[in-house]
């Protein structure tokens, strides 16, 4: 009897590493979150450092790992772009497209492996359109051990735009990494730069229902992140919106609203979102539970504690809700298969 109790506990101590080594396995393929943010701040308006302050406190209530950010004008207040850095405790970089004081800064918590800058004059890109009223335009590009970000602000001139748009499709296209850039780009996702982002594969990653410009009275969605991926690192977008915060009238801060997105990055094989991989399983979360979309015919679901016990054992079919009642466990793991695909995902309730 003492042999089998034994055994009884060597096995279960087994089944308890296994799952846990599931949900660590797991916990390691989600890679880290990266949360991007763009902002134009209306620089003009920028007279002293109290206005510097608040463009901070936007900045910091979303914990961004990197910001883009446009129209920064230093004639009144000196380094601005640098203070901002130091305010929001993260690095910055600045490139000058007007005159010397007015341009574009990026600022990333992390320093950067390498940065460099692409100017882009004004009429460029010749042709007869609208002419912009500012001089130039340009790219800031910051190298990370796993992506590239860009931050840019577009011209009102479509051809310059286009220059832009080739510049930076050519960049993506050249290198190994998932390329993400941030910017005020004076487009709607219908205009032509948008179109032939989407043609070469880059991808609006932030929510263009959301609309960004006026602050007073938002109309249009104007500001953008996007993404391009051919690398074998994939991501998914997990949460993207506008900045909060509360203690801060964002229209008194600038005439764009903050736009944030906020993405899973995963070193897993395959140019392809986390959420579209295998047989295009989803979690979706429908109030204080969960349903799953993505199945075929029907599937087996289990679900387990961080300890390795197993909370329940089911079937279900595509669009039913996981039977999650009063859990103690904060964190499970979900195991399913459906056909020949085995699919696992670590939720946080």
């Amino acid at each position: 009897m003492n042999r089998l109790n034994t055994a009884l506990r060597c096995l279960l101590v087994t089944a308890i590493s296994l799952c846990y080594g599931l949900i660590q396995a797991h916990a390691d393929d989600s890679g880290k979150q990266l949360t991007m943010m763009t902002y134009n701040i209306q620089g003009h308006t920028i007279i002293n450092s109290r206005q510097i302050d608040k463009i901070a406190s936007v900045i910091k209530s979303v914990t961004p790992d990197v910001v883009a950010i446009q129209e920064v004008d230093q004639r009144f207040v000196k380094d601005c772009a640098e203070q901002l850095g130091t305010k929001t405790g993260m690095k910055s970089r600045f490139l000058i497209t007007h005159n010397t004081y007015y341009g574009i800064a990026l600022l990333s918590k992390e320093e950067p492996l390498g940065v460099k800058t692409h100017l882009i004059p004004k009429g460029t890109g010749g042709g007869t359109a609208k002419p912009d009223p500012d001089d130039n335009r340009g790219i800031i590009i910051a190298e990370f051990p796993d992506y590239y970000f860009l931050s840019t602000h577009y011209s009102l001139n479509a051809e310059d735009r286009d220059v832009a748009t080739d510049y930076i499709i050519k960049f993506a296209k050249s290198v190994s990494k998932p390329v993400f850039l941030g910017g005020d780009l004076n487009i709607k996702e219908t205009y032509r730069a948008m179109v032939t982002f989407k043609n070469n594969g880059f991808s609006i990653l932030n929510n263009t229902k959301q609309f960004t410009y006026p602050s007073t009275a938002p109309a249009n969605c104007i500001d953008f992140i996007l993404g391009h991926n051919q690398s074998s690192t994939s991501y998914r977008v997990v949460e993207t919106g506008i900045a909060d915060q509360s203690e801060i009238d964002l229209t008194a801060v600038s005439d764009h609203l903050p736009v944030y997105v906020k993405i899973d990055l995963s070193n897993a094989t395959g140019n392809k979102p986390i959420t579209d991989e295998k047989n295009n399983i989803e979690i979706v979360k429908d109030g204080n539970n969960y349903r799953i979309t993505g199945i075929e015919g029907i599937a087996n679901v289990k679900l387990y504690s961080i300890t390795g016990e197993i909370i329940f054992d089911t079937y279900i079919q595509d669009g039913d809700k996981l039977p999650i009642y009063n859990q103690k466990s904060k964190i499970v793991l979900l195991w399913l298969r459906n056909g020949n695909e085995i699919y696992t995902h670590k939720l946080v309730l």
